[in-house]
């Protein structure tokens, strides 16, 4: 009996040291596919793994408003050429930001017009696995203009003779428009 319990024991204790430290784990997975991406909220560090190589890990997370998306990948492996991708509500590919050199660190930053559901992938251009996690930071401004919507002429947003007026040139090639009667 008592062997037997030394065995147990001896299995277990082995079962346990394997589990946790076997490598490349991320606790993130699965999460390879766009539909599989682990929800995140903004304003925290991230950490996660490229491993097995050509591994992809994705995220989503919800805007409310428009505003100023940065995603910053503040560490990686010394020999990873990573990727930022950022994709719409409907897994459509917006844009993506990539590093020159291994080891580089990368920051996507866009304006976001629309509300709603989005999602980045990190990847790696060199297709490799690392046994170092990255971690990366999104972060949102919200850009509110009260004056929205005065794209158009037909648009315009009325104001008074003698008003200071303030507005907002967002999204990019933005266009304010006013109209005086």
């Amino acid at each position: 009996m008592r062997k037997w319990t030394l065995v147990s024991f001896s299995f277990a204790l082995i079962l346990l040291l394997t589990s946790c430290c076997v490598h490349g784990q991320d606790i993130y997975e699965p999460n390879n596919q766009l539909g599989d991406a682990t929800g995140i909220d903004l304003n925290q560090s991230i950490r996660g793994s490229i491993f097995p190589a050509q591994d992809v890990d994705s995220y989503g997370f919800d805007l409310k408003s428009p505003g100023i998306l940065k995603v910053s990948l503040e560490s990686v492996p010394v020999d990873m050429r990573p990727r930022i991708s950022l994709y719409g509500k409907n897994f459509n590919g917006i844009t993506n930001k990539d590093a020159s050199n291994a080891g580089d660190t990368i920051t996507l930053e866009i304006d976001v017009a629309e509300p709603g559901r989005y999602y980045i992938a990190v990847s790696d251009l060199n297709s490799k696995s690392y046994d170092v996690e990255y971690s990366f930071n999104v972060t949102f401004e919200p850009v509110a203009d009260s004056m929205e919507p005065n794209n158009q002429l037909g648009d315009a947003t009325g104001i008074d003779l003698n008003q200071s007026i303030r507005g907002s040139i967002f999204p990019a090639q933005d266009v304010d428009s006013y109209g005086l009667t």
